[in-house]
């Protein structure tokens, strides 16, 4: 805490020294929302533009991103467009300490993100889409088109709406329909044979309503080959799909405004492609893993160096589906304006990947998964008159997944060694277990299931609902000085019904021994059942919502009856309710018109969950993490020219959700603490009528900061924590089987996922006015990430090393705000074909998703904006 005080003062202090410099006092802008912007209506030459301020709603108010006191990384649509950010992947780069993976994202800021693997469980870091709470993070998927502006807010956000979210969120606002008519289109060609087309529409349609609708067509771009097809790239917002969004505008008042807003995205490729990166493993006789583990590969190809070259025997099949509607209704009444907010919003997503990328057929992964949510929001405010603004809130949200499935073919298991057999379901549950099913005078004789049977089969139906009451108040005690507070009440309910079934897989411990099994898989107390050579456990299947318990032997077992087994156990629905009341508190100081310093204090809870395989554990789930946020800062503004920004932050963090992989399951349980600290800068700077610069850098210390044991499932041979095909059999797998428990690692001193030390962007655009030919804007984006480890346990094989990454672009314009317009660019210009943005497998082999090699195309555009139509 010593050093966390020393490094807040002195960020401080530096910052308010800055502050003692003259600066000219600029008027607050019009409170013009930024929701419904106005398209110019005649060209225009360019003009010096200075330092534009964005106007955000960071704190359900309209104001100038300066002049509020919190950490806001603000984005308009000018930005957007001129920084060439088309989606998540592109953002990350530009605000400091925020990491998005590839695949279905994983996003983190400051360290804080969603590394839990469950059922219903919330994301740390939300989205959310005009004020709405998303409940899946593939609205992160989608293309930032049209998009009226984005906000980056850090920290335990909920006092103002939305859910209580312990890591803060990435807030997504859509252009509204306008008074004017407008169209605007463009098409894109670009490397791997990528096509994209958008268009846009604008028009009233009378006096009191307008129209607006937004198209985006993408056809798949393909950096990835493998046995004669190619692979996606799967990290772009789109593959081979679409996304359209048709807005409607009813304003019969000057104080009444009606909202109706849907939109739907497909994406129908082949998906994005994992890479192995190392050899796949050569076992000797007998000694190859089992279930989870890695199957013989001793027929595979080896694999290609190159990184975009896969060993594939399957092309890969994906889908996914986003679609909503949202109706927004604010009605000013005199002193206070009522605001209603409803959502519902659909998610279908479904995959079946060649998992281990080989050219043989053992691993096979298929997700199916299902989201439906209804949100209900209403506020009441104050009209922002006087010293006093308040205002009262509530809100409810029902997320079901009624459909979450991964089915496990025998053939994944049958195929991993020759000594493995799957014991029928039906057979045991019947207790028709035939000789042949056992190991007679040291021989034994299995009969094999068909490879396509499903062995295991996850199947869960999560239903969480979520109800908040919430209330901020701002006093302007002076003109120098403003307090802020606010509460809120979370209540959260899950029911996790689970429908699962797993067969037993059994092994025979030594065929010398006729009768003695050791069954490797199946659940028993909430995990794997006690493995030892002297003793067998006998762990039974799940049929439906019903589970054999384990039986724990001594010696041969008689299978000739069913005396010896004990009865069916039934499992419940699980459920569990979580109650908070958190809160903040502010203060902010303003030495000059164009300053601001501030201090703030923030409390967040993020609700507990359920394992998938929670029914057999009888447990209650993992209870709420919690985090206390503590942060200074310091905004100015010098002479309408230079944006300055910068601010210190500590969080700490408890009982925070830890997802460990033991015997190849995903479990998650409660560590204790963990500490965050960190200091942040931004700025913008127009020296000139042509030249504009940003950037930003961000120093991050974020780890483990207590003991917490935990298994490293890694199974790669060069992992000395991992799997080691010499051991003994009974301990093979590395994980613990024979009474020989393998070492748990310490996290304490640990850093947490995907949190970079230094992240560094900066930015330089030009524009050269041509006079009648138009404007021409060369921009170069440059971007520093250190290195991050994808899991806890600071193992090499987990780390993607620091790497830049520099964006190059020439944009022309025939005239400023319409006309046509072109633009080439280059992405990746140094074309790292190995930045690992997320851990897919953790198995003999490590799947990672691969950031898009060297990219570069060409679009071409045009914008039209007037009073009337043109014909």
């Amino acid at each position: 805490m010593r050093l966390t005080r020393t490094l807040l003062s002195i960020a401080l202090l530096a910052v308010t020294a800055s502050l003692g410099r003259p600066a000219l006092a600029q008027e607050a802008p019009a409170a013009a929302p930024a929701i419904e912007p106005t398209p110019t209506a005649e060209p225009q030459p360019a003009a010096f533009k200075g330092i534009e301020e964005i106007i955000v709603t960071a704190e359900r108010r309209e104001q100038a991103v300066q002049d509020v006191g919190v950490s806001i990384s603000a984005f308009s649509a000018e930005d957007l467009e001129g920084q060439n950010i088309q989606d998540i992947h592109d953002l990350q780069l530009r605000v400091p300490s925020l990491v998005a993976t590839g695949g279905l994202p994983q996003i983190t800021l400051r360290g804080i993100g969603n590394d839990v693997v469950g059922p219903g469980v919330d994301p740390g870091f939300a989205l959310h889409t005009n004020g709405i709470y998303a409940t899946q993070l593939a609205v992160a998927l989608l293309d930032f088109f049209d998009l009226d502006r984005v906000e980056v807010l850090p920290g335990p956000q909920g006092t103002l709406g939305g859910r209580n979210t312990t890591g803060g969120g990435i807030y997504l606002y859509t252009k509204r329909p306008t008074d004017q008519y407008e169209a605007e289109g463009d098409v894109e060609v670009g490397s791997f044979g990528k096509v994209r087309t958008r268009a846009i529409f604008n028009a009233p349609l009378g006096e009191t309503l307008a129209v607006r609708w937004v198209g985006a067509f993408e056809s798949a771009s393909k950096p990835y080959e493998a046995d004669g097809f190619q692979q996606n790239l799967g990290s772009n917002a789109l593959g081979a799909g679409g996304s359209t969004r048709l807005s409607l505008r009813w304003t019969p008042s000057e104080s009444l405004s009606v909202d109706l807003i849907g939109s739907y995205s497909r994406d129908g490729s082949q998906g994005g492609a994992v890479r192995i990166l190392g050899d796949y493993p050569a076992f000797p006789a007998g000694q190859r893993p089992l279930f989870g583990g890695s199957p013989d590969y001793t027929a595979a190809t080896p694999n290609p160096s190159s990184a975009r070259h896969l060993n594939q025997n399957r092309r890969q099949a994906q889908k996914y589906e986003v679609a909503w509607g949202q109706l927004i209704a604010e009605a000013d009444l005199g002193p206070v304006v009522f605001k209603s907010n409803s959502q519902f919003s659909f998610w279908d997503y479904s995959i079946d990947r060649d998992q281990d990328s080989s050219d043989v057929d053992a691993e096979r992964l298929v997700l199916l998964d299902t989201h439906k949510a209804f949100t209900q929001e209403f506020t009441l405010e104050s009209d922002g008159d006087g010293r006093l603004h308040w205002l009262i809130g509530g809100n409810y949200q029902r997320d079901r997944a009624p459909d979450t499935r991964v089915p496990v073919w025998n053939f994944q298991q049958q195929a991993a060694a020759g000594n493995f057999i799957i014991l029928d379901a039906a057979k045991l549950q019947s207790f028709d277990i035939s000789p042949a099913d056992i190991c007679v005078g040291g021989s034994c004789f299995f009969s094999p299931l068909p490879a396509n049977y499903t062995s295991v089969d996850l199947d869960s139906d999560t239903t969480t609902k979520v109800a908040g009451a919430f209330a901020n108040v701002w006093l302007e005690v002076t003109d120098w000085l403003q307090i802020i507070g606010g509460v809120r009440y979370s209540y959260t309910h899950r029911n996790f019904d689970d429908a699962s079934r797993f067969d037993a897989f059994a092994e025979p411990l030594d065929v010398l021994t006729p009768g003695v099994f050791n069954i490797i898989r199946g659940f028993y107390g909430g995990a794997f059942g006690p493995m030892n050579i002297n003793n067998t456990a006998i762990l039974l299947p799940l049929r439906g919502n019903r589970v054999l318990q384990g039986v724990d032997l001594n010696g041969d077992f008689d299978f000739s009856g069913p005396g010896e087994i004990p009865p069916q156990t039934a499992i419940p629905d699980t459920n569990r309710t979580w109650e908070s009341v958190t809160g903040n508190f502010r203060v902010e100081l303003r030495p000059t018109d164009d300053s601001l310093i501030y201090a703030s204090f923030a409390a967040g809870e993020r609700p507990g969950g359920f394992n998938f395989v929670e029914g057999y554990a009888g447990a209650p789930g993992f209870d709420a993490e919690t985090i206390l946020a503590y942060e200074v800062g310091a905004k100015t503004t010098i002479a309408d020219q230079l944006l300055f920004n910068v601010a210190a932050f500590y969080y700490d963090y408890d009982n925070k959700f830890i997802t460990q992989v033991i015997n190849n399951v995903a479990n998650t349980e409660n560590g204790k603490k963990a500490e965050v600290l960190g200091v942040e800068a931004q700025a913008l700077w127009a020296p000139t009528e042509a030249l504009r610069l940003n950037g930003s850098i961000g120093w991050l210390s974020a780890e483990y900061a207590s003991d917490f044991f935990s298994e490293d499932n890694s199974l790669g041979l060069d992992n000395p924590t991992g799997f080691d095909p010499l051991a003994p059999a009974g301990d093979r797998h590395g994980s613990g089987l024979g009474g020989l428990p393998r070492p748990s690692q310490n996290l304490n001193g640990n850093p947490l996922n995907r949190s970079p030390e230094w992240t560094v962007s900066v930015g330089a655009a030009y524009t050269i006015d041509l006079g009648e030919n138009g404007l021409l804007t060369p921009r170069l984006d440059f971007s520093w990430r250190d290195e991050v480890f994808h899991r806890q346990y600071k193992n090499p094989l987990d780390r993607q090393g620091a790497y830049t990454k520099t964006d190059l672009m020439l944009h022309w314009e025939q005239r400023l705000g319409s006309g046509m317009w072109a633009e080439a660019f280059v992405a990746n210009l140094e074309d790292h074909r190995k930045i690992k943005t997320n851990l897919e497998s953790t198995t003999t082999h490590r799947q990672w998703w691969l950031a898009a090699p060297r990219t570069f195309g060409v679009r071409l555009g045009y914008k039209w904006a007037g009073d009337s139509l043109p014909f």
